[in-house]
C-alpha cells in the first residue's frame, strides 16, 4: 500500500533537502505511529496536570531533522523562571514539568506493551541506545527533565530521586484509562492529519475540563502529591 499524503510529508520532514531515501511504507507508518503516541503522551500529561494547558497552540508530527514532532506552546514562563520560585511552587511546578517531559517516551513504552523495562529511562536507553548517565542534548525531553530536577534538588532529596519519583508518577497517570484514551485520540488525529492546531487544539484542551476527566485538582491523592499543602505557600511568604 502506497504512502498517503500525510505519510509522505512525515517521511520528507526528516530530509528537508529533498534527498529522501527509499523507505518502506511499513517502516514509515511504524515510526509515524510511535511519534504520534509520543506527542500524545506529552499533551495528555498536560491535560492531567492542567499545567499551562491553555498555552498549547499546536501539536504536530511533521517535524524536521532535529525533532520528529512537537507540542508547541507559548508563554512558557514557569520553566524559564522556576529557579526563582518559592520552594512550595518550585516543587509542585517542577514535578509537573518533569512529568510532561517524560510522558512522551512513557507513552511509547506503554504502546510497546512490554514488561521488559522498569522505567522510562530504561526503555529509552534500550530502544534508542543512549546512555542515561551521559550528556543529554540540550532541548531534548530528558535534558529538560534532568535540568529541572537539579533545580529542585535538596540535600535530602537528590535529583536522581526526583527523577525516579516523577518516572513512577508519569507511568501511573498514563495508565489511567481516560488519560490513555486522550493519548490515543491525539495520536489518531496526528496520524490522519499530521498536525492539530487552532480550534481543533482548543477542543482537545477543553476535554480536560469535563467532569469525568481525571486531573490533579480532582483527585485527593494527586493533590497531596503535586500541589502545595494548604497554607504552605502563605507560611513561606510570612517567614520571608
Amino acid at each position: 500500500m502506497r504512502l498517503t499524503k500525510i505519510e509522505k510529508l512525515y517521511a520528507a520532514s526528516y530530509f528537508p533537502d529533498g534527498n529522501l531515501p527509499a523507505l518502506s511504507p511499513d517502516l514509515v507508518r511504524e515510526s509515524m505511529k510511535r511519534v504520534a503516541y509520543h506527542e500524545g503522551g506529552h499533551f495528555a500529561a498536560r491535560c492531567f496536570t492542567m499545567f499551562e494547558l491553555s498555552h498549547v497552540t499546536e501539536i504536530s508530527i511533521i517535524g524536521n531533522e532535529e525533532n520528529a514532532g512537537y507540542v508547541r506552546s507559548e508563554r512558557n514562563f514557569t520553566e524559564l523562571g522556576l529557579e526563582s520560585y518559592p520552594p512550595p511552587l518550585q516543587r509542585s511546578n517542577g514535578y509537573m514539568l518533569i512529568m510532561k517531559a517524560l510522558a512522551g517516551y512513557g507513552a511509547e513504552m506503554i504502546l510497546d506493551k512490554s514488561e521488559e523495562w522498569e522505567s522510562i529511562f530504561d526503555y529509552y536507553d534500550s530502544t534508542y541506545g543512549d546512555d542515561w548517565y551521559g550528556e543529554r542534548q540540550e532541548g531534548t525531553d530528558f535534558f529538560t527533565a534532568e535540568r529541572i530536577a537539579k533545580i529542585m534538588a535538596k540535600p535530602f532529596m537528590r535529583d536522581y530521586r526526583i527523577l525516579n519519583l516523577a518516572n513512577k508518577w508519569t507511568l501511573e497517570i498514563l495508565r489511567m484509562p481516560a488519560i490513555w484514551k486522550m493519548v490515543e485520540t491525539v495520536a489518531d488525529k496526528l496520524i490522519k492529519r499530521g498536525e492539530i492546531r487552532g480550534n481543533a487544539c482548543q477542543k482537545l484542551s477543553h476535554r480536560a475540563w469535563d467532569s469525568g476527566f481525571p486531573s490533579v485538582y480532582k483527585l485527593p491523592k494527586w493533590k497531596r502529591r503535586l500541589l502545595p499543602k494548604p497554607g504552605e505557600l502563605e507560611k513561606y511568604i510570612e517567614r520571608t
